[in-house]
């Protein structure tokens, strides 16, 4: 009885993290799906939109193809003097190697562009 009064049990299924804050004992982290943040630069919001493909690719465990733009937020952020926006995606099932808080390298699939289309979005970075 006395063991059980200091066994904490979670509602959730997942996976034991450690906080490094001094008021919090743990933190248990959901598994079953994971939600990928992904800055944008503000320039490129065009070119995207819901459902759009993308392709994370997760260190040590190769690329996963199913995965696509859930939400584009509308809030404009700072990173690296650059102004971006926030897209997020969700990956349905849990994957091998993937935990809360890893950074992953992620691409977008956009359509194919012509060459004058190329060299009017460079021209347009050049003088924007």
């Amino acid at each position: 009885k006395r063991f059980n009064d200091y066994t904490i049990v979670s509602q959730i299924n997942g996976i034991v993290n450690k906080p490094y804050k001094l008021d919090t004992l743990l933190v248990v982290s959901d598994t079953t799906e994971f939600v990928v943040l992904i800055p944008v630069l503000w320039e490129e919001r065009e070119n995207l939109s819901i459902n759009q493909a993308i392709q994370i690719d997760v260190p040590m465990h190769g690329k996963i193809d199913d995965v696509a733009i859930a939400e584009i937020d509308n809030a404009v952020h700072l990173i690296n003097n650059g102004q971006v926006f926030i897209i997020t995606a969700k990956i349905p099932h849990g994957y091998a190697g993937l935990l809360p808080g890893l950074i992953v390298e992620s691409k977008i699939k956009c359509r194919p562009l012509s060459p004058l289309d190329y060299l009017k979005r460079i021209l347009k970075s050049f003088f924007s």
